[in-house]
């Protein structure tokens, strides 16, 4: 007899593929509810369920070289079930079942991939006692920064925290004795020390634990990396899609951590996390020092200096417009590519915009309406 959880699987499979007929379908109803789905599931599923099939006709996957590996995942205790052969092709009724296979096979390897990434979602938050939050903007207090402008704030410990343009941290009520913060965007952190009651800062898809610490953290929803820069003390890392593996950082050390990347738009399609492979998920260096000011780089904002190296004009644009509170589009590809570096301090859009033009031999030119900037090659 097959488990309960291979009958989930195979239902679920079949109703995606629309072969599941009403008893099934009850049944189906009946397994979730003992299953005792948390809501995220719940909702990840519907949102499967609702989705049309892709054509497995035209889709990169091969069903049929890797059907023997997923046949005994599905079904361990049947592991040659809708076992066909190729005697069988001459055979139109045998084609439409081996056709048929197919369409919710592809539909089983699909709902494996989901299950597999909500369910170490699901262990993630239980082992660190997160159960109740399923995302930030459920916690009821939050802090933020416009563009354009930086905020400071003591959290109710002692931490001091600095909020760079455009950035958010959320975090609970009972924040005194479970210091958990999210971040969104860039903050420097001075963590008032507190050995019995670890200080963690959830950053995208990584998690920072310290005790009595001054760290820089950047993670905003633009950037490819999460970018811790140690000032004093020490910190443990960890990663949601491996949060066995711990990375320890030493003073004046910077660490840029890979995010999961998401294909596919979630709202019409069903999303894929793309796991980065383990030696590239991170890169640690010495943190970079400003000469001419002996300011380490990466808390330079601090002093009202953004400061860029080597980056194309599309990058930094996303860098000014939240330093300035604008807008910046690229009517022409090629002067989005020109790179750039220096330092914008007490300069505004304007001054900053002329800089960038006299040191590339004025290769571009740009027009102002408001807080929006065009910008196109000349």
């Amino acid at each position: 007899m097959e488990n309960k959880e291979s009958r989930l699987w195979l239902l679920i499979a079949k109703k995606i593929a629309g072969e599941a007929d009403a008893a099934e379908l009850c049944e189906l109803g009946n397994l979730l509810n003992s299953f005792d789905l948390p809501p995220v599931d719940e909702h990840i599923l519907n949102k499967l369920w609702k989705q049309p099939l892709e054509n497995p006709e035209n889709h990169p996957i091969e069903i049929d070289k890797n059907y023997n590996s997923l046949s005994q995942i599905l079904f361990p205790e049947k592991s040659n079930l809708y076992v066909t052969t190729e005697h069988d092709e001459n055979n139109q009724n045998q084609k439409e079942n081996q056709k048929r296979k197919r369409v919710w096979l592809y539909a089983a390897a699909s709902v494996i991939i989901i299950i597999s990434t909500i369910s170490a979602a699901y262990y993630y938050n239980f082992s660190t006692g997160n159960m109740a939050v399923t995302k930030e903007t459920d916690l009821p207090n939050q802090v933020a920064s416009r563009k354009g402008a930086k905020t400071s704030i003591v959290l109710p410990e002692g931490t001091k925290v600095w909020l760079n343009a455009g950035s958010k941290i959320y975090y609970n009520n009972n924040f005194s004795t479970n210091r958990e913060v999210f971040l969104v965007g860039e903050a420097y952190f001075d963590v008032k020390h507190d050995a019995s009651n670890p200080f963690i800062i959830h950053a995208a898809n990584v998690n920072i634990k310290v005790l009595g610490t001054a760290l820089n953290v950047k993670a905003y929803p633009t950037d490819d990396c999460v970018e811790t820069a140690l000032v004093r003390g020490s910190v443990e890392l960890t990663t949601n899609d491996d949060p066995g593996r711990k990375i320890l950082l030493r003073p004046n050390e910077k660490i840029s951590i890979l995010k999961l990347k998401t294909v596919g738009d979630t709202a019409t399609t069903m999303p894929v996390v793309i796991l980065p492979k383990k030696e590239e998920l991170y890169t640690i260096s010495l943190m970079q020092v400003d000469k001419k000011d002996n300011v380490a780089e990466d808390v330079a904002w601090m002093q009202d200096k953004l400061i860029f190296k080597g980056e194309t004009f599309e990058q930094l644009a996303i860098k000014m417009e939240r330093w300035y509170d604008v807008k910046i589009s690229f009517e022409t590809t090629g002067c989005s590519k020109i790179k750039f570096t220096g330092a914008f301090e007490k300069q505004n859009i304007v001054q900053a915009l002329e800089a960038l033009s006299f040191s590339c031999n004025y290769k571009f030119v740009y027009k102002t309406d408001k807080n929006i900037i065009n910008i196109k090659s000349k």
